[in-house]
C-alpha cells in the first residue's frame, strides 16, 4: 500500500494489530493482473481450496458413490468458465477467454472462441 495510506492508518490506530481485517486488506494495492491484495488473495484461496477439497460433490474429489468416472473428468476440464458463458448468454459479443481474471486485451468475438477453444487444448 502507499506510503500515504500507511500514514493514515498510523494517525488512527495506536497499534498495527488494531487495524480490522477487512479495513486493511482493502486498503492494499492489487497483485499484478488482479483486482485484490495480497490479504485478500490468500484468504479467497483458502476457501476456494476448502470448498474443493471438503466438498463430496466437487468433480476431481474419489471414493464417493456417484463418482465421474476419469473420461467424464477429462471432458469437464475441457470446459471453461467463457464457454458456459457463451452457451447460456443471450447477445454476448465479445469475452475473454479466462474471465475471471482482470480485463485485458485477449477479447476475442464469441464466434472466435470455438477455434480458440480448440487451438488451446492443441497446444497443451
Amino acid at each position: 500500500m502507499s506510503d500515504d495510506v500507511i500514514g493514515k492508518f498510523k494517525d488512527l490506530y495506536k497499534s498495527v494489530h488494531d487495524i480490522d481485517l477487512f479495513i486493511g486488506a482493502s486498503a492494499e494495492d492489487p497483485l499484478p493482473g488482479a483486482i485484490l491484495g495480497p490479504t485478500f488473495a490468500c484468504v479467497i484461496g483458502v476457501q476456494f481450496s476448502k470448498f474443493k477439497h471438503g466438498d463430496r460433490f466437487w468433480f476431481e474429489n474419489e471414493g464417493y458413490e456417484g463418482e465421474f468416472t476419469q473420461g467424464q473428468v477429462t471432458e469437464i476440464r475441457k470446459a471453461s468458465l467463457a464457454r458456459i458463458f457463451c452457451n447460456n448468454l443471450d447477445n454476448i459479443r465479445t469475452i475473454q477467454p479466462k474471465v475471471l481474471l482482470k480485463p485485458d486485451e485477449g477479447f476475442i468475438s464469441s464466434e472466435e472462441y470455438v477455434s480458440f477453444f480448440i487451438f488451446k487444448f492443441l497446444i497443451y
